[in-house]
């Protein structure tokens, strides 16, 4: 197979894969830890939230992350580690986004931006690209 049709089909595979792991783990997750009473997902008042209640979206960012770069590191043809860090950018900014359409805690954004996503990218890519030296 064409290197360049390799590397376009396994970003769309690890794209794909981060976005359905991500709803599925908001998915799962809310089942372990329901929100509190009162609290509406489309009208969201984080004031009701304890720092728990923020794991569940930290879990889905970074799982999602996690498994969206592992799968383009372990399909792409080359530049494994640009293709799972651009996975982690692509999340990254999904999550600035949510950010200033919600006022989320400052705590929880700083926490989320800075450890669920590009250090999850660069994990999956360690994990999924054996030699990790060679690109």
């Amino acid at each position: 197979m064409n290197w360049i049709l390799r590397n376009i089909l396994a970003f769309l595979a690890g794209t794909v894969t981060f976005h359905f792991t991500n709803l599925g783990l908001l998915t799962l997750m809310t089942k372990l830890i329901p929100a509190p009473e009162g609290y509406e997902m489309m009208n969201p008042d984080f004031s009701l939230l304890t720092p728990v209640d923020f794991l569940v979206p930290f879990i889905a960012h970074s799982g999602g992350t996690f498994i969206g770069a592992f799968i383009v590191s372990k399909l792409a043809a080359t530049w494994h580690k640009g293709w799972a860090l651009i996975i982690g950018l692509l999340s990254f900014l999904g999550g600035l986004m949510v950010t200033f359409m919600f006022s989320v805690p400052v705590w929880y954004i700083v926490v989320d931006l800075v450890l669920a996503y590009f250090p999850f990218a660069l994990l999956g890519y360690k994990l999924g690209h054996k030699n990790s030296e060679k690109s």
